[in-house]
């Protein structure tokens, strides 16, 4: 009788195994309810690789003056290289996404020149878009693929417009591409 027991007792944590891995599988890439996007809108299905150039950066509600920014996405295995200019300096790092959802991995690497006060205060608070847990929704507005990318802890997000690369110079448009710095 008692081995009818330990079998009754093993089938009933493995329902309570499989539950629990079915839940948390069914809400990985889920998208917090206080960010407002859409469940249509949760996934990211478009490859981010390639340069990008900043438009619009915002703390809370709060625009703010912004750089001359721009990004080099590089798909790898589970995510993304990530590679930029800020204004004075240059940072890299590796990101890991899942659905929309990104998150740094351990942080990014930055150069630590001195440049203009405001371009340094901007790069403070820029660098911090990419820390922790951040969403990123790919969208399309007047013919060009946009980027936004909002931080779940800080309240910074950004809007970011793919850089059309010129096919026949292989520089893109408006002018270097952050790749051919690196």
């Amino acid at each position: 009788m008692k081995k009818n027991n330990y079998d009754l007792l093993g089938l009933v944590f493995a329902g309570i195994a499989a539950f629990a891995v079915t839940s948390c599988a069914s809400t990985k890439n889920a998208v917090p309810a206080e960010t407002g996007i859409q469940a249509e809108k949760d996934v990211v299905k478009t490859d981010l690789s390639g340069n990008w150039r900043l438009m619009s950066f915002k703390k809370g509600e709060e625009a703010q003056s912004i750089c001359d920014v721009s990004l080099l996405f590089k798909k790898e295995k589970d995510g993304y290289f990530v590679a930029g200019e800020s204004g004075v300096n240059c940072f890299n790092g590796n990101i890991k996404v899942a659905g929309n959802l990104g998150m740094d991995l351990g942080g990014f690497a930055m150069t630590r020149m001195m440049g203009p006060k405001p371009a340094m205060e901007f790069e403070d608070l820029y660098i911090h878009l990419f820390e922790g847990e951040f969403t990123l929704i790919p969208s399309k507005k007047d013919g060009n693929e946009i980027l936004s990318v909002e931080n779940l802890k800080n309240g910074l997000s950004a809007e970011y417009v793919r850089i059309k690369e010129n096919v026949e110079q292989g520089t893109a448009a408006g002018g270097s591409s952050v790749e051919e710095k690196l």
